[in-house]
């Protein structure tokens, strides 16, 4: 729709709950999570809702908000995988998807670097969720805050 509500359109017309929507940097692509197929997996449509593709297979994905990478190549995403929470991400052009945190902690509410090489994300691995940063291959993260912290947000 416009910025003043006017002229709507819906997207998606699957029975399935298509949810998590977020546009491309380039505005080309919406990114969204659907459980059309059995679990909860990512796709990418064309801002006319046509020309649907699956992404993931397996995700696992959460209701949270997906983040494309700034360059549009990778979309991050909130992976479930029973009581664990972790952050994975996909790339657009070859579906390949790699997880970036695995531990027994919550992982989350990730947001990219304005550049694109890095991840801050919110995790409770210290018994409280403090804010980390990490390379956007995964790996080793660092926490920055030794308060309880939400939603890390990079400056331009």
């Amino acid at each position: 729709m416009r910025a003043d509500g006017s002229g709507q359109t819906r997207l998606t017309r699957d029975a399935a709950a298509d949810g998590s929507p977020a546009w491309s940097p380039d505005g080309s692509a919406i990114a969204f999570a659907s459980t059309r197929d059995g679990g909860r997996e990512l796709y990418l449509a064309r801002p006319d809702g046509r020309g649907v593709e699956r992404l993931t297979v397996g995700a696992s994905a959460t209701r949270d908000a997906l983040a494309w990478s700034p360059d549009g190549s990778r979309i991050a995403f909130h992976a479930a995988r029973g009581d664990n929470y972790d952050i994975e991400a996909v790339r657009v052009d070859g579906r390949a998807r790699a997880r970036l945190t695995a531990g027994p902690s919550y992982d989350g509410m990730y947001s990219w670097s304005p550049d694109g090489t890095r991840l801050a994300f919110i995790s409770d691995r210290e018994g409280y969720d403090a804010i980390y940063v990490m390379d956007a291959q995964g790996g080793r993260a660092r926490r920055l805050t030794g308060d309880a912290s939400l939603n890390p947000a990079w400056s331009p």
